[in-house]
């Protein structure tokens, strides 16, 4: 893994306790270099309390799917200008084991599978899409220009899952995707080399020891930390 990679994830107050188990399981897997974007000055203070590591941007994280999240893009897409490579994850992908292992040199974007439907003009197309929620984006030009050209696109804001799915599969040859051994796919898309992993290895499901993250399917309305309780996803004790 390129030394210049950063980890990202991002917190409203509401999630602080939700950050606490992430960074928990963080540690137990021996990373500890990471960053959180807190979006409001509450969840900054709470997190900054605990001595994690933690930087204040406002911004807004909705709870529901189709628009909102053109911000959280624009602050990924600032991150890679800055020069770093970005690995996104959501609060509530909980790492098992440590999954930078996965992380290769050669891809531009690294994405986990979802086969959950959304967005259904890529998952039409390709039988799955690229999950946002956790996913490895390379700071080259034509990964920036591509993450721009998204942002740019629409005056209105956006569902980011659904715009960077469909600008990236709309470039795909479906003819030559090509399939290894261990279920990854390998995509072009104009020049941007896209790496999707195998289901299990980032799985949009509940505890399983033979992953490296286990992102479960969770409405956005629900509690976290009882359903991350309930699917034994849940490590941080106080």
């Amino acid at each position: 893994m390129n030394k210049q990679t950063l980890i990202v994830t991002f917190c409203n107050y509401e999630y602080v306790r939700i950050a606490l188990n992430w960074i928990t399981c963080l540690h137990k897997v021996n990373v500890h270099s990471y960053l959180i974007i807190a979006t409001d000055e509450e969840a900054f203070d709470a997190l900054l309390s605990e001595k994690v590591n933690v930087i204040y941007s406002s911004g807004k994280l909705p709870k529901r799917s189709g628009t909102g999240w053109k911000w959280r893009l624009q602050s990924i897409s600032n991150l890679l200008n800055s020069g770093f490579n970005i690995l996104h994850s959501d609060l509530d992908a909980i790492w098992l084991k440590n999954p930078l292992d996965l992380i290769d040199n050669e891809s531009d974007i690294i994405a986990s599978m979802d086969r959950g439907g959304w967005p259904p003009k890529t998952f039409e197309k390709l039988g799955f899409t690229m999950c946002m929620g956790w996913i490895y984006f390379k700071s080259s030009d034509d990964v920036k220009n591509a993450l721009s050209d998204i942002i740019d696109a629409k005056s209105s804001d956006i569902d980011d899952q659904q715009e960077f799915n469909d600008y990236i599969s709309d470039k795909v040859n479906i003819n030559n995707i090509y399939i290894s051994e261990n279920n990854e796919r390998f995509l072009m898309s104009d020049n941007i080399k896209v790496r999707v992993l195998n289901e299990m290895d980032v799985l949009r499901g509940d505890y399983n020891s033979n992953s490296y993250v286990c992102h479960p399917l969770i409405k956005k309305q629900a509690n976290k930390e009882t359903q991350l309780k309930k699917r034994k996803l849940w490590f941080y004790d106080k």
